[in-house]
């Protein structure tokens, strides 16, 4: 019993020290914890998120891995260790995760938005687009991750017009997501319309006006 109430501790302080930024503090307050009580599948989780934040992708991925493998059944730490490998450029390895994740649930649209782009990422094309068919079979209907991610791959293969109307349809979902009139206008300067390119780029600057990604595409 008493172990079990000092793992409570550590963990509880840990998610203090997480909350006020203090992550060096937090991680060894959790890996107590865990040493303590290591079936304990949710610390190891946060433990996962608490490296992430920190900038320590690899051994986030190694803790999202292992907790994953603790809770089989559970979207999100499949889900996680899924995103993370797309960032790290892992993305054979992100599939696999994100089958996972599928599986736990399959209304979940981040997994297919992710989905499209690890198979983007590998030139997997007809793949994507087939993750984004799925996705409009068991979704109401695909919503902005999706219709961003699968723009890229129509961008990749040149397909202007579907890319144009998937992102136009992108940015009229609510809430409105990052950079998504900047890869309109990309579409426009290479299609001819360069006019019509630097308005909106503008109109993305006039949102986030200190994106340099937007303002070295500009």
């Amino acid at each position: 019993m008493s172990n079990w109430i000092d793992a409570e501790a550590h963990a509880s302080r840990a998610l203090d020290m997480y909350e006020r930024g203090r992550l060096g503090e937090a991680e060894a307050e959790l890996r107590k914890a865990i040493a303590l009580s290591p079936e304990h599948a949710e610390w190891h989780y946060t433990l996962a998120l608490t490296l992430e934040s920190a900038g320590r992708d690899a051994a986030a991925l190694d803790a999202f891995e292992h907790a994953a493998g603790m809770l089989p059944g559970e979207l999100e730490p499949a889900l996680s260790a899924g995103i993370l490998c797309n960032r790290i450029g892992a993305w054979r390895r992100a599939i696999r995760w994100l089958d996972r994740a599928m599986q736990c649930d399959p209304s979940c649209e981040d997994v297919y938005a992710q989905k499209i782009e690890s198979h983007r990422r590998l030139g997997e094309h007809d793949e994507a687009e087939s993750n984004f068919y799925l996705a409009q079979v068991n979704l109401d209907q695909p919503g902005t991750p999706c219709l961003a991610a699968i723009a890229e791959s129509l961008i990749d293969r040149r397909q202007w017009r579907r890319a144009e109307w998937c992102l136009r349809e992108a940015i009229d979902r609510v809430p409105p997501w990052p950079r998504l009139r900047a890869r309109l206008a990309a579409v426009m300067a290479a299609t001819g319309r360069p006019q019509q390119a630097v308005r909106c780029y503008l109109r993305e600057l006039q949102g986030d006006p200190g994106c340099i990604e937007t303002l070295l595409d500009l």
